[in-house]
C-alpha cells in the first residue's frame, strides 16, 4: 500500500490517472488474496489471535485504500471511512 501512494502521486502529478487507479486495484488485488488465504472464518476456531492479525491487517489495507481513492469516489471513500470510524482529521 505504500508503494501504492508513491506510484498514485507520481501518475496525479503527471495527469495518469488510469495509472493512479492501477495501483490503488493492485493493493485491493492483494488484499483480496491475502484474505482468502488466511481464511480468518477458519482461523476462529484454531488460532483466534492470528484471526485478529489478519482481520487487523485487512482492515488497515482496506483504510489505506479508503484514503488513496479519495480524490477519484470522495463520497464513497468518505463513506467507508466513516464504518471504519477514521477521524476526519485523519483522513489527508
Amino acid at each position: 500500500a505504500i508503494e501504492a501512494l508513491a506510484v498514485s502521486r507520481r501518475a496525479m502529478a503527471e495527469q495518469g490517472i488510469h495509472l493512479a487507479l492501477a495501483a490503488i486495484f493492485g493493493v485491493v488485488a492483494e488484499a483480496d488474496r491475502y484474505f482468502a488465504s488466511q481464511e480468518p472464518w477458519a482461523l476462529k476456531k484454531t488460532n483466534p489471535e492470528r484471526m485478529e492479525t489478519v482481520l487487523w491487517t485487512t482492515a488497515e489495507l482496506v483504510r489505506r485504500v479508503a484514503l488513496l481513492c479519495q480524490p477519484f469516489i470522495p463520497g464513497s471513500a468518505a463513506k467507508l471511512l466513516d464504518l471504519l470510524a477514521v477521524p476526519a482529521d485523519k483522513r489527508a
